[in-house]
């Protein structure tokens, strides 16, 4: 009885392993790039200028640059 137990837990512990594993993998997955993992791939790449002078043309600054915070500002 303990065996089959024994047994059973360790299927069962396999399995959500593998379901956590596969999971984590899809998380990660190069295919699924947020907005904002987008702007900083444009940051990194060779056009990064371009994308630095075209956010400043349109007025969009860092965080750190911003005269008032966010929410404050009249």
């Amino acid at each position: 009885m303990l065996t089959e137990i024994a047994f059973v837990g360790g299927v069962v512990g396999v399995f959500v392993g593998l379901l956590e594993v596969w999971h984590r993998a899809e998380e990660w997955s190069p295919d699924r790039l947020t907005a904002e993992g987008a702007v900083r791939a444009a940051m990194e790449g060779s056009e990064a200028a371009a994308v630095r002078a075209e956010f400043r043309r349109r007025g969009v600054t860092p965080p750190e640059r911003r005269s008032t915070p966010a929410g404050f500002g009249l």
